[in-house]
């Protein structure tokens, strides 16, 4: 017999692209957390060898920060961050995923070709199936 799904959610990691303000993917996690719990925001920021990754980062922090304001509203308590990476943005959210112990995540997607995935990979599709808890994905 099958557990029952939950009412909502305790705590939900929300995955915002740099620079998109992600409002669906909030408004999504604000109904899964149904007016309690705590909503984290993450962005990851892509960063290489010769590129201002300070810059971006700041940038990313600046967003964070105006997401936040809109969400606080909706009555639950927001945390947000900035993860700097070299490698698949993908990982990093299940990773952070796992380090906050989230019981869901939310992820905005977008359709590709089969040969835009092959080529450039799929952040998304990384989240999807190799996220140990549930995955909600919204469309941007």
């Amino acid at each position: 017999m099958s557990t029952p799904a939950p009412n909502h959610f305790d705590s939900v990691l929300v995955a915002l692209p740099p620079g998109v303000a992600g409002r669906p993917l909030t408004d999504a996690a604000s109904k899964l957390l149904a007016g309690q719990g705590t909503l984290h925001l993450l962005t990851v920021v892509r960063v290489g060898e010769e590129e201002a990754g300070g810059t971006a980062i700041a940038r990313a922090e600046q967003a964070l920060e105006q997401v936040t304001e809109y969400v606080r509203g909706d009555g639950v308590t927001v945390r947000w961050g900035v993860a700097a990476t070299m490698g698949a943005p993908g990982a990093e959210i299940v990773s952070a995923a796992e380090q906050l112990g989230v019981a869901a995540i939310v992820i905005g997607g977008s359709n590709r070709t089969r040969v835009g995935k092959f080529l450039m990979g799929s952040d998304a599709q990384t989240v999807l199936l190799t996220s140990p808890v549930p995955v909600l994905s919204v469309p941007r």
